[in-house]
């Protein structure tokens, strides 16, 4: 299950299927919270992801990341607390 967020979107997106993917494309803002295997941000989310996977910023994150793997490019942004590894509170 894929989810890709292509323009601006006002609620918490949740990934249902226990490897789902939620994609938030160089176009795409979410104002809320973030929970899925794996998500990618290339644009702005104002909210906390949760991921029980990776989790990829290629843009911004304003609140926290909780993950059990984190890839940042040099360009990201992340405003809250990073949790990454086996100890992050789920």
């Amino acid at each position: 299950e894929a989810l890709l967020v292509n323009g601006h979107v006002e609620l918490d997106v949740v990934g249902r299927h226990p490897e789902s993917w939620v994609v938030v494309s160089a176009k795409g803002s979410v104002n809320g919270d973030i929970h899925a295997a794996s998500v990618v941000v290339a644009g702005v989310v104002s909210g906390n992801v949760t991921a029980t996977g990776e989790v990829e910023v290629l843009g911004t994150v304003e609140g926290s990341i909780r993950c059990s793997r984190l890839k940042r490019d040099k360009s990201a942004r992340i405003t809250g607390e990073v949790h990454e590894g086996s100890s992050a509170p789920r």
